[in-house]
């Protein structure tokens, strides 16, 4: 059991060159409005580096992060533009967003966490 968790645990590592050479960036994390309330929205422009797939994670502190969703990349190399809302209350503010970025050899990197500032007219 502990060479399963083991081997678990070191196929998500994050490497230096893999982050380093990381080319996507966001492109905005903004409130928005919803038929059912309100949303955190994250937008970001993929880069050249191969990534299998996003994963989107949120901290209230800016030290311990969730994970709130996966986002898989299009087989279309021309789509580099990607977004993801999450559902949140009015009065939300100070929620940090990361993105950490996947590729086919299971290796991690992380862009700097995004702070949301909600509007004061929500």
């Amino acid at each position: 059991m502990k060479t399963i968790l083991l081997g678990l645990a070191l196929s998500f590592v994050c490497t230096n060159s893999f982050a380093q050479s990381s080319s996507t960036r966001y492109e905005g994390l903004k409130v928005v409005s919803t038929a059912n309330g309100v949303a955190a929205q994250l937008t970001w422009k993929k880069g050249s580096e191969n990534v299998s797939y996003f994963i989107v994670e949120r901290s209230t502190n800016g030290v311990d992060f969730t994970q709130c969703a996966i986002v898989f990349t299009s087989e279309n190399p021309k789509l580099v533009d990607y977004k993801f809302r999450d559902k949140i209350a009015s009065t939300s503010q100070g929620l940090v967003y990361r993105l950490a970025l996947v590729n086919d050899q299971k290796r991690v990197a992380y862009l700097p966490p995004k702070t949301l500032i909600a509007p004061e007219n929500l």
